[in-house]
């Protein structure tokens, strides 16, 4: 069965295709018709821990997460920053806890404690390492397979806080994959191995026909100065006195 994390990814994509609580669609470049179909009509292999994670009519989704922080054979920091995040958000709930149960009574009111992490260590440079790592890794795995003649879709998705875009010193805009002309060039090397490319970062998703690359790669701009997002995850728990 495929992981939590798999279908969620999946079930985020439907709901901005639907227009559908926060997420949306930033870029599309294809039929929106076709891979909403595809994604509405998956089933996964009878190995879960064999490629792909997905499998269509006519051919397959792989998903992979990518991060701005830096990876090891440990995994990325960023994961290993949030373990040790969300104990600490736990413990201190947990002293909250005993607080109000040492406080006293007073029946008919309610409490609210909240707590927050922030992560904002990311880079680029970084983001482009561990897209590339990720993307060939993946592709490698295609090639070893039975599907290698099938429509191949690959869902990307970030994990930490979504890169931004500056200009002259100061924020101008969010980061899009479709806007990046080093990874964009980079996909158009795994053309027709990978046929499209979905790639979500918090609430923004991108649909990417790699058979358009060339028309983007011309429209993107050289030298955009990327920088670190800012991901907050906060954290509330309501006590109720009875």
């Amino acid at each position: 069965m495929a992981r939590d994390n798999e279908v969620n990814c999946i079930k985020n994509v439907i709901s901005a295709f639907r227009d559908e609580g926060c997420f949306h669609i930033e870029s599309c470049n294809c039929n929106r018709s076709d891979i909403l179909k595809a994604l509405q009509n998956l089933s996964e292999p009878s190995d879960a821990n064999q490629f792909p994670d997905f499998i269509f009519n006519d051919g397959i989704i792989e998903h992979f997460v990518v991060t701005g922080y830096k990876e090891s054979i440990k995994g990325s920091e960023f994961k290993i920053e949030e373990f040790k995040r969300n104990k600490e958000t736990e413990t201190f709930f947990k002293e909250e806890d005993k607080k109000i149960l040492n406080s006293s009574r007073n029946p008919g009111t309610f409490y609210s404690v909240n707590h927050e992490n922030t992560y904002s260590n990311s880079t680029y440079e970084n983001f482009v390492f561990s897209f590339k790592r990720n993307f060939n890794h993946h592709s490698e795995s295609l090639q070893k397979s039975k599907y290698m003649n099938e429509a191949v879709i690959f869902l990307i998705e970030q994990e930490d806080a979504r890169l931004g875009i500056y200009e002259n010193n100061m924020f101008k805009r969010f980061y899009l994959l479709s806007e990046d002309k080093i990874l964009l060039s980079y996909l158009k090397e795994k053309f027709p191995l990978i046929n499209y490319v979905i790639f979500n970062s918090n609430d923004s998703v991108e649909i990417i026909d790699l058979s358009n690359l060339e028309k983007m790669i011309n429209r993107a701009k050289e030298g955009l100065d990327i920088r670190s997002g800012r991901k907050r995850e906060p954290s509330l728990k309501i006590y109720w006195d009875l």
